[in-house]
């Protein structure tokens, strides 16, 4: 016959078991009452308060038990699972052991003791001890998912997955077990039933974000970009990882977008607001999800068949009403964020402009919320692009009188309307209008105070700043005064937000090309030179990337440096220095660079070798150095356009530049110039300029790399690609898992010709000092 206090212990423990804990620990505390030592009431009781989170009392409450009754091996358990939740690990693992020592055959303490291990890293003892668990309750599905999730994490993912399945084949309804199998399979690289693993676990419990994310991964493998990016959007929505982020930044780029949905669009506005990558890279994407709304994509046709012909408002909108195009925040977003390299949406674009401006000087339309946000986002977007779109004489003049009309009613102290300010910035920079910086004085709407913070606080910043950069060198060099004379023209490239990530390649594994890197953490100290800074964003990531480097950015165009500095700043980075120099002569400095950044910059020198050799001479013994090189194939395009202006005789102006752009542009000369459109930097009037007008331009090949290479002691160390060059080199050699074969690489880019259509960027690696007397294997190709 039981006695009372096994029948309240057993009462307590059938609340206990049921959830109701509030029962429950009422009745082990009325067995306490009259048993103050029972040692089953004192354990219960600990469990209680360690399923509310109240550690410290559960183990107090479980230890006395044990004190009690030392021999019980589900004590020192239950102590190990409390302590191992206080980050006690090493005692957690004790006490497993000592309920291990009580009764060997205890599944349950093995499982405990894996986990212990697993989370102090010691993969290898937590497999075997899961695999004890196992070999003693082979149906145990606990320790065999966790036997998975270690030997996963040990890179043995066949295995892995062999057992998953076998925990499947005990428990089909589990969620977390389809969910591990597709991470397994996606590791294994079988991405068909990594899909069908993760559609299972979602099926049965649709809100896991990690199989969201996992579900994207294999999807994007399969080549089904579209379907990848929603998943990374649900996943997103839920929760943002590091992972979900990049899988959603990779699929949204690479995505068709013919349909979007609110998840995707809503994340693509977050990922370019943030940004979570440079907006650059997701423009084109953000571009065709625009584009293929129906009702937008009939503007931009109606806009591109009429071409060159301006339409006015009715005629570009139609029925559908302008606020249509003008409430679409992606592109709003967009435009405030990058340039937008599309012909099409160019010219849609330089159509709103003109309908605008004609509504203005018109005094038609009425100034809403969604016209004066989008007006403003498109002046921005203008100014980002340096004024680059082309217009008619007889809308310029429109401008120009909207223009003095505004300058005058501010020398008389009125207040202009907010949309005719921000029209007025699309065709002109504010600050070059006289009064304009009075504007800043008063209360304006979100859109129109962030057009000011562009157009009026930040170039008046830098003019302050320009004064205050220090000249590291002299400057004596006719090219490189030629060349600093075009940047402080135009500084180069403008750009509005960063990711606070660090360069390719710096981050462990780069997965294009497949190579260890330096590594990028918060203890790694460098000296790093950015030898050829522009604008600062290479400056700027390397400084993300290693905060404690010492970075020192030069660059020849003080207008250039002022915007570096101003934007370094303004993200609040500290470990960067800017100076004025020229890389010729730096050499001068008598300092060491561990790793040194030259992307662009010295096939715009007169004599290479000079540069080569000043750069060499810095570089520490086997420091890195990543170098960015025109290729000869893969600019011909770009020699052909370059030709075709000086027989024209086209000047580097703003509006020679403008006019030449629409020339080439225009279908006059068939599709001979048709690869231009594809190029980023075909559409501001800085990065025009760079790429056709530029004042000197050499271009090289890959046997001239390796002559490089040789002649200055540098080891190569791999191409930075993107993931489609990388795949399709893959496939043709397959014998060169480390890409670095320039053999190879020569013979790839002659069947691709425009694989390095940007330039060569690869890093290389200093084996011995330079050898005496190097000199450079000139291209045969110059333009000057």
């Amino acid at each position: 016959m039981k006695s009372p206090v096994a029948d309240a212990l057993a009462d307590a423990f059938e609340h206990h078991k049921r959830g109701r804990l509030s029962e429950a620990e009422a009745g082990y505390r009325q067995v306490l009452q009259t048993t103050p030592d029972e040692p089953d009431a004192l354990h219960r009781l600990g469990i209680i308060a360690h399923q509310l989170g109240r550690n410290e009392l559960a183990l107090q409450l479980i230890d006395r038990a044990t004190a009690v009754n030392p021999a019980h091996p589900t004590y020192h358990h239950d102590a190990g699972i409390v302590l191992h939740a206080l980050g006690q690990i090493d005692d957690a693992i004790a006490r497993y052991r000592k309920a291990l020592m009580l009764q060997p055959r205890y599944p349950k303490a093995h499982n405990g003791v894996g986990i212990a291990l697993k989370d102090q890293g010691r993969l290898e003892e937590a497999a075997a001890s899961f695999r004890a668990a196992v070999s003693l309750k082979p149906d145990y599905i606990e320790a065999l998912n966790n036997l998975g999730n270690v030997l996963r994490d040990l890179e043995h993912p066949a295995e892995a997955t062999r057992i998953y399945q076998k925990a499947l084949e005990l428990s089909s309804g589990s969620a977390y077990l389809w969910a591990n199998v597709g991470s397994a399979l996606r590791d294994l690289g079988a991405f068909g039933s990594a899909v069908e693993a993760c559609r299972r676990a979602l099926a049965l419990q649709p809100d896991l974000a990690d199989v969201r994310s996992n579900l994207g991964d294999a999807l994007f493998a399969l080549g089904q970009p579209d379907e990848a990016a929603a998943n990374y959007a649900c996943a997103l929505r839920a929760r943002e990882t590091p992972e979900s982020i990049a899988g959603f930044v990779r699929s949204f780029a690479a995505a068709k977008l013919r349909c979007v949905d609110a998840d995707v669009r809503a994340i693509a506005i977050r990922a370019i607001s943030v940004p979570w990558s440079r907006p650059a890279r997701l423009a084109m994407a953000c571009i065709r999800a625009v584009a293929n709304r129906p009702e937008i994509h009939a503007c931009i046709d109606r806009a591109w068949r009429a071409w060159p012909l301006r339409l006015t408002s009715q005629q570009l909108f139609c029925d559908i009403g302008p606020d249509v195009v003008f409430d679409e925040l992606l592109l709003r977003t967009l435009l405030e964020s990058a340039p937008v390299c599309d012909l099409q949406m160019e010219r849609f674009l330089t159509m709103v402009r003109h309908a605008i401006l004609d509504d203005v000087t018109r005094e038609m339309g009425p100034e809403s919320v969604p016209r004066l946000a989008f007006a403003c986002a498109l002046a921005r977007q203008c100014f980002v692009n340096d004024y680059v779109y082309s217009h008619t004489a007889a809308e310029i003049d429109q401008a120009r009188a909207l223009r003095d009309r505004l300058a005058a009613s501010l020398c008389r102290g009125d207040v202009p309307s907010a949309l005719t300010i921000a029209i007025v910035c699309a065709y002109f920079p504010l600050l070059s209008i006289v009064g304009a910086e009075s504007l800043g004085r008063r209360g304006w709407p979100a859109p129109v105070a962030a057009l000011f913070e562009q157009q009026l606080r930040e170039p008046l910043e830098e003019r302050v700043l320009r004064d205050r950069i220090p000249r590291l060198t002299t400057l004596d060099d006719e090219v490189s005064i030629g060349v600093r004379r075009q940047y402080e023209e135009h500084p180069y490239p403008k750009w509005v937000k960063l990711p606070r990530s660090g360069p390719i390649g710096f981050d462990g594994r780069d997965p294009a090309a497949g190579r260890r890197r330096l590594q990028s953490n918060e203890q790694t100290q460098h000296d790093i030179l950015i030898a050829g800074c522009g604008t600062g964003q290479e400056s700027i990531e390397f400084a993300n990337a290693f905060p404690r480097a010492r970075v020192l950015a030069v660059d020849l165009s003080l207008a250039s440096l002022a915007y570096a500095e101003r934007k370094t700043r303004e993200l609040e980075i500290s470990n960067v220095e800017y100076a004025q120099a020229d890389i010729l002569t730096l050499g001068s400095l008598s300092r060491t660079f561990d790793v040194i950044s030259s992307v662009g910059v010295l096939h715009h020198l007169a004599d290479p070798s000079r540069g080569w050799r000043s750069l060499v001479s810095m570089l520490a013994p086997g420091g890195y150095m990543l170098i960015g090189l025109y290729s000869e194939r893969g600019r011909r395009d770009v020699a052909a356009a370059k030709h075709f202006i000086t027989q024209r005789g086209y000047a580097a102006t703003d509006a020679d530049i403008r006019s030449c752009r629409q020339e080439l542009l225009s279908g006059e000369h068939g599709d001979q110039f048709a690869m231009l459109a594809s190029r980023s930097d075909f559409y501001t009037i800085a990065e025009c300029r760079d790429l056709l007008f530029h004042v000197q331009e050499r271009r090289v090949t890959v046997p001239e790399i390796v002559g490089l290479l040789d002649a200055f002691g540098l080891r190569f160390d791999g191409f930075l690609l993107s993931e489609e060059i990388a795949t399709r080199y893959r496939e043709l050699y397959p014998g060169d898992p480390a890409m670095d074969n320039l053999d190879n690489w020569n013979s790839f880019e002659a069947a691709f010709p425009y694989a390095f259509s940007g330039m060569y960027i690869f890093w290389v690696q200093k084996r011995v000092e330079m050898p005496v007397g190097s000199s450079y294997p000139v291209s045969h190709v110059t333009d000057s």
